[in-house]
């Protein structure tokens, strides 16, 4: 079943936040997209394609172009750029049109670029990026922030490995305030990049779904682990819910991955008003109680209760 709640997907990629010189698909008012691809090639195929420069300013803009390894450095996907020599080089796998290239005011321009892994290549996974910089022209220098496209590629053959697991599916339990939040942990142990989707459905205590959304694709590199953030807007005010995740390689259809948590979902003005109302409810349950006992155990007594500014007993006269 479809939901009409909204899951906002906060996939923390790297191209978001990355080690100096910060690397994103936007410099300011100039735009690369897209700022990513994923690609699967056989060693001597050329892979043909292409992206835009958008230049949202008013004024000329000339860039100069580079390409780049990258390798993630830690679980929240950021990245860093590191040389790279021989085979492993993005340089000798990723062909730009041009060197220089420049951009009218308010215009688009678009680039061609070749994905090309020679015959000698290793089946495995790579990373390179298409570098946009500020250029010079009278100078000759490139200088400001970096920006562009990250070209993930799967060289296909023997010796390439897939695969992936879910290492951690979590939430906290007790959940107070929407969006609701929780997380998950891929790890790739592959010499592949993994690339999985799939969907996180939530079922309330009678087994029945609610919500169910999709995560949309989920990369992760080779040899390393990753946390994926969602938010469940919009989610019922009050209940018990079962999520779950249900993921399938993209490379193998027959690897599923899955996982379960339980969150309660309880918000803080709710709680409060059940916390009241819970600490009435006790205390009228103890004041019953205690009425009772004094029926029960006195009355037979001719003991008879009552309040003269403090509690007190008084016994019945004699008839």
């Amino acid at each position: 079943m479809k939901s009409k709640n909204t899951l906002i997907i906060i996939i923390l990629y790297s191209i978001l936040a990355v080690s100096a010189p910060i690397f994103a698909q936007t410099n300011n008012s100039v735009t690369v997209q897209p700022s990513k691809i994923d690609l699967t090639a056989n060693p001597g195929d050329k892979v043909r394609n292409s992206l835009f420069v958008a230049n949202g300013t008013t004024l000329p803009m000339t860039f100069k172009i580079s390409v780049k390894n990258f390798r993630q450095k830690d679980e929240d996907g950021n990245i860093n750029f590191y040389p790279a020599e021989g085979q492993e080089s993005a340089e000798n796998w990723i062909i730009p049109q041009y060197n220089i290239i420049s951009v009218a005011p308010l215009s688009s321009t678009k680039m061609d670029y070749i994905v090309y892994p020679k015959n000698d290549m290793s089946a495995k996974g790579y990373a390179g990026a298409i570098i946009f910089q500020m250029y010079d022209t009278v100078t000759k220098t490139a200088s400001g922030k970096t920006f562009g496209t990250l070209v993930s590629l799967n060289v296909m053959g023997n010796g390439i490995t897939t695969g992936g697991e879910i290492s951690n599916f979590k939430t906290s339990f007790f959940q107070y305030k929407d969006p609701l939040k929780f997380s998950v942990k891929i790890k790739n142990p592959s010499n592949s990049n993994l690339y999985a989707s799939g969907t996180i459905a939530f079922n309330n205590i009678f087994g029945k779904q609610v919500a169910r959304f999709d995560t949309g694709k989920m990369e992760v590199y080779p040899k390393t682990s990753k946390f994926f953030s969602f938010a469940w807007k919009d989610a019922p005010l009050f209940g018990i819910y079962k999520s779950e995740i249900s993921l399938t390689n993209n490379m193998r259809q027959d690897h599923k991955m899955s996982a379960s948590s339980w969150v309660l979902v309880l918000p803080w003005g709710m709680s409060l008003v059940y916390t009241m109302l819970t600490i009435i409810f006790i205390t009228l349950l103890v004041t019953a109680y205690k009425y009772k006992n004094v029926i029960v155990n006195y009355g037979r007594k001719s003991f008879t209760f009552k309040l003269n500014n403090r509690w007190q007993w008084t016994k019945k006269p004699s008839k």
